[in-house]
């Protein structure tokens, strides 16, 4: 096993929730976005970030300090990382202080006066706070980023050793032939953790995904790229005929065998053509900036939709199946909108939540997503 530090996206909650779905066991948080976690020696950094949604950076662990450790140690720590680095050679670098605002920082100039005098000649790239965007070290190959993390009792030198593939994730999001802006699509990476957490409760031999909303097909998408069946309905006529031709683009794309199937139809009466043993959706949520005095009866028509779905889904799912989706939360003054009462019925009908709901919003949204996992289990269900 080998340790890494593990930097979280911009949802740490849901991003460390899909971490323990993965791993199978909780890492260590270090503070709220970076956690510690070992990992098999035969799996390597690069694949494991590849497999998640909501990690953006992956760290070796160099050095280990007091939380008072002065500047002069730590600089001199991060000249010896350099110096064997560099091995006589010219180096490219950028160092990061993250949690350091209140502290002396470390110079660069410094740092490259000691590297001119051991006869290493390089070149500092500045990174912004938080470390170089996993664009910029997706790019350059040659260049090491260090980052020195401080936490309530230690700190922390650090090496990047992996990044978010930002260019796969922007091509799945942006490059498909059919999208619809007006609707506000699933984020590729949302998605993408809704698959894993919901992946560690399918206990299938052959996992098949159903999307009851598929709109253009993101959840279908990622969970291709990710080596499982999938299987999409929807309402909307445009819709499916769009999202059967991002899955043909999406399997030339991914390399993948098989296109999953789409059928026009609501969720409330559409059959799989084949068995699912899981649905993961994002189901419509309402206008993306609905009249605030409008909410309370938006919302009532959308917990009529969900349980529609939910009373249909009894027929097509497996005992012990995994339902993953996304309940729409608004707050308008001091009332808070939810679907609270929603889940007090769906227990009725043998769904059963796994845990809190996991926030997702965008800065300043009206309406927020809470990510639900259910478990359904038919015995004792009157149907």
């Amino acid at each position: 096993m080998k340790s890494y530090i593990l930097q979280l996206g911009s949802t740490p909650q849901l991003s460390f929730a899909e971490l323990v779905a993965v791993v199978g066991s909780e890492p260590k948080h270090l503070t709220e976005t970076f956690v510690s976690l070992e990992l098999d020696d035969e799996k390597s950094p690069t694949d494991f970030i590849d497999q998640l949604g909501g990690t953006v950076k992956i760290y070796q662990e160099l050095q280990v300090f007091s939380h008072d450790e002065s500047p002069e140690i730590l600089q001199k720590a991060v000249v010896t990382v350099l110096t064997d680095a560099a091995a006589g050679n010219k180096i490219s670098f950028s160092l990061s202080e993250i949690g350091r605002d209140h502290l002396e920082h470390i110079s660069e100039t410094e740092i490259k006066n000691e590297l001119r005098q051991a006869g290493i000649p390089s070149r500092y790239i500045e990174a912004p706070h938080g470390g170089l965007s996993a664009a910029v070290l997706l790019h350059r190959k040659n260049l090491l980023e260090l980052s020195i993390l401080q936490t309530s009792d230690s700190v922390h030198l650090l090496k990047s050793v992996s990044v978010q593939n930002i260019d796969a994730w922007t091509i799945r999001d942006r490059g498909k032939p059919y999208a619809d802006r007006k609707k506000g699509m699933l984020p590729p990476k949302v998605a993408r953790m809704m698959l894993n957490i919901n992946a560690q409760y399918d206990k299938s031999e052959k996992r098949v995904v159903y999307d009851p909303f598929c709109g253009t097909g993101t959840v279908l998408i990622e969970n291709m790229s990710l080596g499982f069946m999938s299987f999409g309905s929807d309402i909307d006529e445009a819709a499916v005929r769009g999202a059967r031709e991002n899955m043909v683009w999406a399997a030339v794309t991914l390399g993948a065998d098989d296109v999953p199937q789409i059928i026009l139809a609501d969720a409330a009466h559409a059959v799989p053509t084949m068995p699912v043993t899981a649905i993961v959706t994002e189901p419509f949520l309402g206008k993306p900036s609905p009249n605030p005095q409008q909410i309370e009866n938006i919302f009532r028509g959308l917990e009529k939709l969900y349980l529609g779905g939910f009373r249909h889904w009894r027929s097509i799912l497996p005992e012990e199946a995994p339902i993953t989706i996304i309940f729409p939360r608004s707050r308008v003054g001091k009332i808070v909108y939810s679907m609270t009462r929603l889940i007090d019925k769906l227990e009725e009908l043998g769904y059963t939540t796994q845990s809190e709901p996991l926030v997702y919003a965008r800065s300043g949204a009206v309406i927020e997503r809470e990510i639900y996992t259910f478990i359904y289990r038919n015995k004792h269900v009157t149907r």
